[in-house]
């Protein structure tokens, strides 16, 4: 009897549930998947650096496409490939999405350099001091060794390595977050418009990353103020993510990028000296600058494409 009542005491919760709006339940699923237990490491003072913080940025980064599988049970179940575009032909939008992120990290160090204190660095300088917060001191030195004579061409092999990594494992990764991102959010907002549907979506995802900074992830010198840079890059950034998706039709594209962009983020600072986390970098109003340049590119791209005449079939 117990049993009976306990199990339609759970029908009833689902179906209580089941009256939310499908994203709403989405936001709500990915935060508490997200924030509980990085919440937990932030108690203990375990930083993202530590083995069982990075453990925990991985699983926080399939976190969002657990929150899509779970509003997938609690609702009417969807198709998730055709619905959320999880299509593997690619296209020559999959490859400006591998590429792209490379250009926005170069521009983003040229932006930088224009930065009152900050200098071009061959020696790679800055690329040390800003690791001092997340290697240990043996490991920097190692780093130096390594680097000496050839800070160029490890800029260039960087550079390979980046482009691997982005259309592998960390495409791979970002999937996980992109299937709630672009994938479930794109889809539920896209009647609010281009622009709109990116700046929503764009404003989830950096109050998403809120433990993520508290952790030490984003910004490690900087915990608080990078919760309002986190917020504001991830809602400039989105409509560049967005709009590669919606070309490419597929959230995979976006995955690509999202991975990409993540894998060549140090290249952005690699070469100078001087700033900090707030102002160079990727991340940082260097970054910002860049992409809005980019999201200047989308603006102009769509107006184009609205005054091309359609084709008549």
């Amino acid at each position: 009897m117990q049993f009976r009542l306990n199990v339609s005491g759970l029908i009833a919760l689902r179906n209580r549930i089941a009256m939310y709006p499908r994203w709403k339940i989405f936001v709500a699923c990915a935060f508490l998947y997200s924030w509980i237990p990085v919440g937990i490491f932030w108690f203990f003072n375990i930083k993202a650096s530590e083995p069982p913080g990075l453990a925990l940025v991985a699983f926080s980064m399939v976190s969002p496409a657990l929150a899509v599988l779970t509003v997938d049970k609690l609702l009417k179940p969807r198709s998730l490939f055709a619905t959320y575009q999880i299509d593997f032909r690619t296209n020559g939008w999959f490859f400006l999405a591998w590429l792209g992120p490379v250009f926005i990290a170069i521009l983003t160090m040229g932006i930088g350099l224009l930065f009152p204190g900050v200098s071009f660095s061959s020696g790679m300088e800055g690329m040390f001091a800003r690791s001092e917060t997340t290697l240990s001191p043996g490991e920097i030195i190692l780093l130096r060794e390594q680097t000496a004579l050839m800070s160029l061409y490890r800029y260039f092999l960087s550079t390979l390595s980046a482009l691997f990594a982005g259309v592998t494992f960390n495409a791979f990764a970002a999937f996980g977050e992109e299937l709630g991102w672009r994938g479930l959010l794109h889809h539920e907002f896209r009647k609010l418009g281009f622009w709109k549907s990116a700046g929503v979506v764009g404003l989830v995802w950096g109050l998403w990353h809120v433990p993520l900074v508290l952790l030490g992830r984003h910004f490690p010198s900087y915990p608080f103020s990078g919760i309002l840079m986190i917020v504001i890059w991830t809602i400039l950034l989105s409509p560049v993510i967005a709009y590669v998706r919606d070309k490419a039709k597929s959230v995979l594209a976006a995955a690509v990028l999202h991975g990409t962009l993540n894998a060549s983020a140090g290249l952005g600072t690699m070469l100078l000296t001087g700033g900090n986390e707030l102002t160079v970098g990727i991340t940082g109003i260097a970054g910002f600058i860049a992409i809005i340049i980019v999201n200047g590119c989308i603006w102009f791209a769509r107006r184009f494409e609205q005054k091309k005449p359609k084709k008549r079939k």
